[in-house]
């Protein structure tokens, strides 16, 4: 988790010369951040806004992007509750390999479910210790 707080208030984000879908990344695309793992993870985080092109990071065959207008939820949606109704999964038994390539590209109607479902859980769930301990 320290790397993802570190990339958040540093707001720049390393990709990876072999990340898919990385040559579609443009200035003034959404993003939303997603965790993976079962300790605090398998939920979506928050979302940003790509402020810059990708730049190669000096001295390496990788890149980089800066975020603005970032929001990291307090209460985060898991994906496993609405695996059937995101576009990109497209088999619920083994929906962990549609996250695995760092960057993945999905609808409009997908961002903006997930982002409906984290405000809906702000305004009705207390966090846990565990979420608290997260951020």
């Amino acid at each position: 988790m320290y790397e993802f707080k570190k990339r958040v208030k540093t707001k720049k984000w390393p990709i990876f010369n072999n990340t898919s879908h990385r040559k579609h990344l443009e200035m003034g695309d959404s993003v939303m951040f997603y965790k993976a793992g079962r300790d605090q993870g398998q939920s979506f985080l928050g979302t940003g806004k790509i402020s810059t092109d990708l730049k190669l990071i000096v001295n390496s065959m990788d890149f980089e992007i800066n975020l603005d207008e970032i929001i990291i939820w307090k209460n985060f949606p898991s994906i496993r509750n609405h695996l059937s109704k995101l576009s990109f999964i497209k088999s619920e038994l083994n929906w962990g390999v549609y996250l695995q390539t760092g960057v993945i590209k999905s609808t409009k109607k997908d961002f903006v479910l997930i982002s409906n479902i984290a405000k809906k859980i702000e305004n009705t769930k207390t966090m846990s210790d565990s979420e608290k301990n997260f951020l």
